[in-house]
């Protein structure tokens, strides 16, 4: 059965800053083994066995970022 932090959130940006907060854990000093952000791939792979549900959507409209993009951008939605 798979096991995750209740309220667990993660904000990733392909501009390599990115956090975690579940139920005190902290980030380790010096970032995440991401550096310079993590693909929605990746992302998906590392959780896909911590929860029972996983989907990502693509967040690839300019509108949402003011400008055009060229990187990868999206929100990963995962239940437990």
């Amino acid at each position: 059965m798979p096991r995750c932090a209740a309220g667990a959130t993660w904000c990733v940006q392909a501009a390599g800053s990115c956090s975690s907060r579940a139920a005190g854990a902290r980030a380790p000093t010096g970032g995440t083994p991401w550096s310079g952000g993590v693909t929605a791939a990746t992302l998906s792979l590392a959780l896909r066995d911590l929860v029972t549900g996983l989907r990502v959507e693509p967040l690839t409209d300019p509108r949402l970022w003011g400008k055009h993009i060229d990187d990868e951008r999206y929100a990963l939605i995962a239940t437990c």
